[in-house]
């Protein structure tokens, strides 16, 4: 957990190449000034990202259902590309699930039928599917989510389905005094008039043989303030994505 004493001041603001992004459409989400607060474990020093974003509210921007799917998960596409991710499952648990899409098509059906699903009654956000923008390949075909427990399939389309990072940087790309040799860690805030229904959510990108992702909502630890610790991520080859979500 974060304590005064993990963050040191600072009075220059640390310029990160290709760190800031705004993005957002006016009219489907209100505008927030939003502020990353970077270090890790052992670094004597932070770095300090910010940028104003329009936050996309789920129902307007995301493929959403209202009942859970059933079975083991796999995701197709037209494009042929082996980049393009889709981020999916339940908005109110503790992270969601990223899937890389399979360059092929959809196959007809893929239902088990020895699988039994529990009945339940439909209600709003069960369930949420969008593509991460700026984060491997840029979609530009649907991407078709396939479950084994169900017959219907759901189709994410990029020109809908889309929530842009207004954060994204390299942990190489931080200072050096900030990179420790431990987690990677962030505080997150925004403005005072915003945090209604927001939540942040992180995407980290590790480089093994390939690049592995996961998806983790942040603690609120005071009103409009997160907190973020990247478990198993070291302070190279790292990337982080923050993606502010509006769940109502």
């Amino acid at each position: 957990m974060w304590s005064r004493t993990d963050l040191v001041a600072r009075s220059e603001q640390q310029d990160l190449t290709n760190a800031f992004r705004l993005t957002g459409n006016a009219g489907w989400g209100d505008s927030v000034r939003i502020t990353a607060i970077v270090t890790t474990e052992g670094a004597s020093q932070n770095d300090t990202l910010r940028t104003g974003v329009v936050v996309p509210a789920l129902n307007k921007q995301a493929f959403v259902d209202s009942l859970s799917p059933c079975g083991i998960w796999s995701a197709f596409t037209q494009q042929r590309s082996d980049g393009v991710y889709v981020v999916h499952g339940h908005p109110f648990g503790r992270e969601l699930q990223i899937t890389q899409a399979k360059a092929a098509p959809s196959p007809a059906s893929a239902r088990d039928h020895n699988r039994k699903c529990a009945s339940e009654v439909p209600s709003a956000f069960k369930y949420v599917a969008f593509i991460p923008g700026g984060l491997g390949s840029m979609a530009s075909s649907p991407v078709t989510l396939r479950y084994n427990g169900q017959d219907n399939t759901h189709t994410i389309d990029p020109a809908e389905h889309t929530i842009a990072a207004p954060i994204k940087f390299r942990s190489a790309e931080l200072r050096e005094s900030t990179r420790g040799a431990g987690r990677l860690r962030m505080r997150i805030r925004l403005d005072a008039a915003s945090g209604r229904d927001i939540i942040p959510l992180v995407v980290i990108g590790v480089k093994t043989d390939i690049w592995r992702y996961s998806t983790q909502f942040t603690e609120r630890v005071a009103p409009g303030t997160w907190d973020f610790e990247a478990h198993g991520a070291g302070p190279n080859d790292t990337w982080v994505y923050v993606y502010l979500i509006r769940r109502n």
